[in-house]
Order: structure tokens, then C-alpha cells, then sequence
């Protein structure tokens, strides 16, 4: 009896943990008393765009609404030996019978990045309620995860380290078009710079297909795969694998921002090859000769030689 006891005991101090809520008029502050922030610690946070949704802290993820002056708490993400969650974005939406639904995007790993989404509404009388809301074409998801940088299992990416504002190529909510970007890996472990989409429609995130990324200008959406990419002093440059396997070149002047991409491009160049002797995307147009070194340990990773003579190195 006596056992039974603790363990009804544990297991409601575990509800109180995972699911709680509070009265306030407004979200607290980091820092704040609030029972469940103060117990896990604060420091990152990422707040949604009407201000009445949030998430908190560090290995320990809290997810909070405010709800008619109530704030409700749950645990989006539990810390792990290979987890370190982080909050990324808080997103908000309208469902089609008028409830708020928010959607809160995540990463952890401690030596690759995986990505997690989940929504929720407000239920007074449960609390926040996740939603079982992603639909694919063989089932109905309530979590999306997404392993899209791992260099243990092969798996990189060609922008990472390169912006600041590198977490956008993760899964990411345009509030605007109501669309959930997920980077697509293909089966060869690939990251392709595509993104699985899906369009919310007031009930449910439903399957669209794959995309482009939506930051690229249109008339460089063909393509396989993004193979390699880099910022010099004077230019954004990119490299994709084409479908029958050779590479493009495109280049962006003064760029240094993943939105730079959707200008029109200032040179590209088709038909490029890989020197795997000199680990090197090589391009030729006309007397100019392009080569991006696809190591980022290179001191120079855009050689630029006219005639056989080189002209720049950045």
C-alpha cells in the first residue's frame, strides 16, 4: 500500500511538472518566481508575435500560454545525455474555429542538430493540449523531428557557420504564407538546401510536397542538391549539384545574408565539374576560370584566374 502511495505521488509531482498553471495578466520576465522557470533555470527564450506564448530554458524546455489571464505550462523538450534543448521560435496562428495555435519550434543535440516542432492550444480544463496536426501522406503526426546537421553520420550543411542567421535553414513557420519548412535529407543522407512543406489550413499542417527553399531567387529552383556555399569580402557565392550531375555556379555581389538570394544572381555559370584531386568545384566561362574549394579549412576558397593567371583569391 505504502508503495502504491509514492507512486501515485510521483506521478502527480510529475503532472505538476509537465502541466501547470498560474494566474497573471502577462507572461513573466525572465528571471521571474514563476515556479517552473525558477526550478529549471532561464536562459534562452523565444516569444511569439501576440506576446502570449513563449519557451524557456536550458535542457529543461518549457512551453508557455497565456490564456484568458491564466499562464498554462508544459514541457516541450526533456534534457538527455545527447540532449541539450534550445528554444528557437514561437509561432501563432488562427485555427479555422477561431482558437489561437501556437507552434514551437526547438532544436538539441549536443553533437549534431536536430530540429523539433510541436502545436498547441489552450483546454482550461487540461491545459495546454498538443495537437496531433502534422499530416503526412500516410499518417496524422503531434511532433516533427529532423536531424539536418550531423558531420558523425555525413550529414552537413553547406551554409552552416556561414550566417548568423543559419538557424532559418532548420524547420521554420512563415506566418504570412502558413507554411512549416522542414529540411528535406534524402536516403543517401544528403542535406539537398530543399524543404518539405507544409500548408496550414485552419486544421490541420497538410502535406504539400518538396520544395526549393523559399529564400532563393526562382530561376535557381532546379536543382539536386546544395553542394557548397561561402560568403567572401566582396561576394555571396553557391554551389548546387544539377540532376544530371554536374554543378552551378552563382554569385551574388556584396551579399551576406540568406535573403541576398532572393535578388536576381550577378554571374552563373553551368556545366561546372568537382576536381577531387584538388577538392575543388571547378567552372569555366569563356576565358575566366572559377574554382571554390570545398574544404572550409582553405585560406582561399574562391580562386579566380584569367588565361591561367590568377586574378583574385578571397
Amino acid at each position: 500500500m505504502q508503495r502504491i502511495l509514492l507512486a501515485i505521488l510521483a506521478l502527480a509531482i510529475i503532472s505538476c511538472q509537465c502541466n501547470t498553471r498560474s494566474k497573471s495578466a502577462t507572461l513573466p520576465e525572465s528571471g521571474d518566481s514563476y515556479e517552473d522557470i525558477a526550478t529549471f533555470g532561464v536562459v534562452g527564450e523565444a516569444h511569439s508575435g501576440d506576446g502570449k506564448a513563449r519557451m524557456v530554458g536550458e535542457d529543461w524546455l518549457i512551453g508557455q500560454i497565456l490564456n484568458d489571464g491564466v499562464i498554462y505550462s508544459d514541457t516541450l523538450q526533456s534534457p538527455g545525455m545527447a540532449n541539450a534543448p534550445w528554444a528557437q521560435s514561437t509561432g501563432h496562428l488562427k485555427m479555422s474555429d477561431g482558437k489561437d495555435l501556437y507552434v514551437f519550434i526547438y532544436s538539441y543535440g549536443r553533437h549534431c542538430i536536430i530540429d523539433g516542432v510541436k502545436c498547441y492550444t489552450v483546454d482550461p480544463m487540461m491545459g495546454m493540449k498538443q495537437m496531433r496536426i502534422f499530416k503526412t501522406k500516410k499518417s496524422s503526426l503531434d511532433v516533427i523531428d529532423c536531424e539536418w546537421y550531423n558531420p558523425d553520420r555525413g550529414i552537413t550543411d553547406p551554409f552552416f557557420g556561414e550566417w548568423e542567421d543559419g538557424e532559418k535553414l532548420g524547420i521554420t513557420l512563415d506566418e504570412k504564407t502558413s507554411n512549416l519548412y522542414v529540411p528535406y535529407i534524402d536516403e543517401g543522407d544528403v542535406y539537398t538546401g530543399k524543404y518539405l512543406v507544409y500548408h496550414f489550413n485552419g486544421k490541420v499542417f497538410d502535406y504539400q510536397g518538396i520544395q526549393s527553399a523559399s529564400w532563393r531567387h526562382p530561376s535557381i529552383s532546379d536543382y539536386k542538391a546544395a553542394a557548397s556555399a561561402l560568403l567572401t569580402d566582396d561576394y555571396l557565392v553557391l554551389v548546387d549539384e544539377m540532376p544530371d550531375g554536374s554543378f552551378r555556379y552563382t554569385a551574388w555581389k556584396g551579399g551576406a545574408k540568406l535573403e541576398d538570394m532572393t535578388k536576381k544572381p550577378d554571374l552563373v555559370i553551368n556545366n561546372g565539374s568537382f576536381d577531387p584531386r584538388g577538392e575543388a568545384y571547378v567552372f569555366v566561362n569563356d576565358k575566366y576560370e572559377y574554382r571554390v574549394s570545398s574544404s572550409l579549412d582553405e585560406e582561399y576558397r574562391l580562386v579566380v584566374k584569367k588565361d591561367g593567371k590568377i586574378l583574385m583569391k578571397q
